[in-house]
């Protein structure tokens, strides 16, 4: 796989304007770890500090208010929104003593953070490392030696519809394009599992082993798995993917680091390290590009998207930063003018309906791409006209197509590639 690292100029879609630097440093924290980042409906940006806060912006980050305070032996595990805009988040405290012991509980706000309520639930001190809600607010909750917890009442109620191995640490939940749910695992033995449900969490199968732990997990439109795995001695960490539901895996970038923290936004995929800052992919995967400039500190332990499209990233003693600009109007962070003409695969794929294709001229030219069906038949023109140097997107809408293989291609007057797409319904 290939890494690019370049000087970060970063072009805006809009205006053509350029920035010197992606980061802007909101909160500077020298001994807290930034656990958890989300936002409710209204914007307001929550964050959860470990030792035992939780702070709130209401503007975009730009000033934050502590909303929660516990004591310096609590972890702030995860917070999420429910579609009332309720706010949940998980904690443990230890209790007092030479021996204590971790003792997990959920607490809640129905006003925006303002006030806290602890969950009289019977998870019975279950720590959970993470929350997650899927579209019709049923809670899921992953655990330790494989728990996962599920709640169809706000977090009130729980009962436990899985359990796995000792040691088996469920740490990432995320839900397919049909809201089944996968749960990724971290073992002692650094080698965690992904698991699989489709009918909301009562009966579950494992998928073909990562052979990794697992930080964090996502899932495409196209239902396409990422995985962050951890970088062991034994096992070098970085990105998995699967194409197939998890039948087959494929290590896709990053090679050899710890991924703490993966998300998917507008086609593009964001990847956390603990060790080297943050990077994304806009070819699923295939290249990956540093996004560090004004990231004055490498270890990432989260990352979200706020809904107006800034990207957050908590950090391990660092504080809080936010990109200067939203990420949907900034076309491509970190690469400077291409050196070569360039088509590539397009993503998702296989995709329905619709997919984008991405592609570079190192010099103006008249430019055109159009698909065509396996017999050879032109489909669609996408683009037939003059381009500056430059990197694009193009995007491709097959709804009214039927399923099959269609070929893509660039043509020029000096290039000339074609690349195969998939349109499975």
């Amino acid at each position: 796989m290939r890494y690019v690292l370049f000087s970060f100029i970063f072009f805006l879609t809009t205006s053509g304007f350029s920035q010197n630097q992606f980061w802007r440093h909101l909160v500077n924290t020298e001994f807290n770890t930034i656990t958890t980042i989300t936002f409710n409906q209204k914007g307001y940006v929550f964050a959860g500090f470990t030792p035992g806060q939780i702070y709130r912006s209401t503007d975009n980050g730009e000033s934050w208010t502590k909303m929660w305070d516990s004591t310096m032996n609590t972890i702030i595990y995860s917070i999420v929104v429910d579609s009332n805009d309720y706010i949940f988040a998980s904690t443990s405290t230890r209790t007092p003593g030479p021996f204590g012991f971790y003792v997990g509980k959920l607490i809640c706000s129905a006003d925006d953070g303002l006030s806290w309520i602890t969950l009289d639930s019977d998870l019975e001190g279950s720590i959970l490392n993470t929350l997650s809600i899927n579209s019709v607010n049923t809670f899921f909750g992953g655990g330790g030696n494989g728990a996962i917890y599920r709640s169809t009442e706000n977090g009130i109620t729980w009962v436990q519809v899985h359990n796995g191995d000792i040691g088996d640490n469920i740490t990432a939940l995320a839900f397919d394009s049909n809201d089944n749910i996968l749960a990724g695992s971290f073992s002692g033995d650094s080698s965690g599992q992904i698991y699989h449900s489709t009918d909301i969490g009562n009966t579950w199968f494992a998928l073909t082993h990562v052979g990794r732990s697992i930080y964090s997990l996502t899932v495409n439109q196209g239902d396409t798995i990422f995985v962050g795995t951890y970088d062991a001695p034994s096992n070098d960490g970085g990105i998995y993917r699967s194409i197939n539901n998890g039948l087959n895996w494929s290590q896709v970038g990053l090679h050899g680091m710890s991924i703490s923290s993966i998300l998917i936004y507008d086609f593009r995929i964001f990847a956390a390290t603990y060790e080297d800052g943050i990077y994304y992919s806009t070819n699923g995967g295939e290249d990956w590009t540093s996004i560090n400039s004004g990231l004055d500190n490498g270890m990432i332990r989260v990352i979200n998207i706020s809904p107006i499209g800034f990207l957050f990233a908590g950090t391990i003693g660092g504080g809080i930063y936010r990109s200067v600009e939203p990420v949907t109007s900034i076309k491509d962070f970190g690469k400077e003018i291409p050196t070569r003409f360039s088509l590539q695969q397009n993503y998702p794929n296989p995709f329905n309906p619709s997919t984008k294709i991405d592609f570079s001229l190192p010099l103006s030219a008249k430019v055109k791409i159009k698909v065509y069906d396996i017999l050879g038949n032109e489909i669609e023109t996408l683009i037939d006209e003059y381009r500056q140097s430059g990197y694009y997107e193009v995007e491709f809408d097959g709804n009214e197509l039927p399923s099959g293989i269609y070929f893509y291609r660039l043509i020029s007057s000096k290039y000339t590639e074609t690349k195969k797409m998939i349109l499975l319904r």
